[in-house]
C-alpha cells in the first residue's frame, strides 16, 4: 500500500489519541507533520476533504468546528479564530477546564482515515 489508502489501514480504528488543552477566546490551531506511507514517502492529502469537530460527549453536541487543510507534504494543519472560541469554557472554573472529546477525518476518493477519535481524546478548555 502507499498513499493514502497506507494511511487508511493504518487508521483502524484510528492513527493516534490526541488531547488539546486550550482557553476559551482565543485562537486554537494544531500542525501535524510528516504523515508518510510504509515506504517513508509524504502522502499528498491537498486533494483530501477534513471534519475536525470538538463534541459534548462521544455522541453529542457540536461544540467547536475547525477549518482543517492538508498539504502534498503530509502535513495537515487546523484552526479556529478567536472569535469562535468565545464563552465555551461553560462550567469550567479555576481550577478545573471543560472537558470535552473531539475527532478529526479525512475523506479522499471516498476512503476515510480517522485521524483521532473522541473515545480517547480529550479536549480541555479554560475560561480567561
Amino acid at each position: 500500500m502507499s498513499g493514502w489508502a497506507d494511511l487508511v489501514l493504518r487508521g483502524q480504528p484510528r492513527l493516534m489519541d490526541y488531547e488539546f488543552e486550550v482557553t476559551e477566546g482565543k485562537d486554537w490551531g494544531f500542525a501535524l507533520e510528516d504523515f508518510t506511507d510504509g515506504a517513508g514517502t509524504a502522502i499528498d492529502m491537498s486533494a483530501a476533504t477534513f471534519v475536525c469537530e470538538a463534541l459534548t460527549d462521544v455522541d453529542g453536541a457540536v461544540v467547536a468546528t475547525w477549518t482543517v487543510t492538508g498539504d502534498a507534504s503530509g502535513n495537515l494543519t487546523g484552526v479556529l479564530s478567536d472569535a469562535s472560541t468565545a464563552g465555551l469554557a461553560t462550567g469550567a472554573t479555576r481550577f478545573k477546564p471543560r472537558q470535552i472529546l473531539w475527532y478529526c477525518e479525512g475523506t479522499l476518493a471516498g476512503a476515510v482515515v480517522q485521524f483521532w477519535g473522541p473515545a480517547n481524546s480529550p479536549f480541555l478548555i479554560w475560561g480567561e
